[in-house]
């Protein structure tokens, strides 16, 4: 591998969901390296080698977990008929990475009033979090061998359901930015974004905690930056 040459075109490394999950999961920093590396054509760039999906039973077991994800997703839409809001149906594809088609939390959260789901609506991850996280020097390639071109990107965040929540009439517990958690009143106006996350296992494991975490801190810090956080508040009390 050689990091003293530009690489045109490209970001190095990308950060994810998945990548954070794999990482807790194992805790093994040289499988965090390989995994960040950004997509097949960088690592051919590198002389990386591409990632090994030719393992069926694995495969499987993903396949198995997008068709509960898909039956869990029917089952919310005939449940609560008129309150979920998710992207077109699409046919079910070998390896696909959501169950519809392509929607923005910008284009819809506005017009979400209580008890409404948002089902896999993408948002980005904004400067508050990378500032917050101190991760601007990785963003802007200055951590990077200077001359290498490499940098940091993070990829769109997607949970699989943002719940609207009427307030309480309690207070409540919210994450912010930071990731801290804050308690505010009783008579707080605000909606709260519950996050669930649907996973075909028995129980929750560290990862799928790690994941939720990620999510409640990259949604605050775009509430805030977009200047929905007078409106709405991320509630700690995520479920898988």
């Amino acid at each position: 591998m050689n990091l003293t040459r530009p690489i045109e075109g490209f970001a190095v490394y990308a950060l994810s969901k998945r990548t954070l999950s794999q990482y807790v999961r194992g805790e093994c920093r040289r499988r965090l390296r390989l995994d960040l590396y950004a997509g097949d054509a960088t690592r051919k760039e590198l002389g990386i080698p591409v990632k090994d999906v030719a393992r069926p039973g694995l495969a499987l077991l993903v396949e198995q977990g997008r068709q509960f994800e898909r039956e869990k997703f029917g089952e919310l839409a005939q449940v609560f008929a008129g309150r979920v809001t998710h992207g077109a149906v699409t046919a079910p594809r070998p390896g696909e990475e959501s169950a519809f088609g392509k929607i923005l939390l910008d284009d819809h959260l506005d017009a979400c009033g209580s008890d409404h789901f948002l089902v896999e609506a993408e948002y980005v991850v904004t400067d508050p979090f990378i500032g917050a996280h101190g991760l601007r020097d990785l963003v802007d390639g200055s951590a990077f061998v200077p001359g290498s071109g490499a940098t940091l990107r993070f990829a769109a965040v997607r949970p699989d359901i943002l719940q609207v929540v009427p307030p309480a009439g309690a207070p409540r517990h919210v994450i912010t930015p930071s990731g801290e958690v804050h308690t505010i009143a009783a008579n707080d106006p605000r909606l709260g974004l519950r996050i669930i996350d649907i996973k075909l296992t028995g129980e929750p494991s560290p990862s799928h905690f790690a994941e939720l975490a990620y999510y409640g801190m990259t949604l605050a810090t775009w509430l805030e930056r977009t200047g929905r956080d007078g409106r709405f508040v991320v509630l700690k009390d995520a479920a898988v």
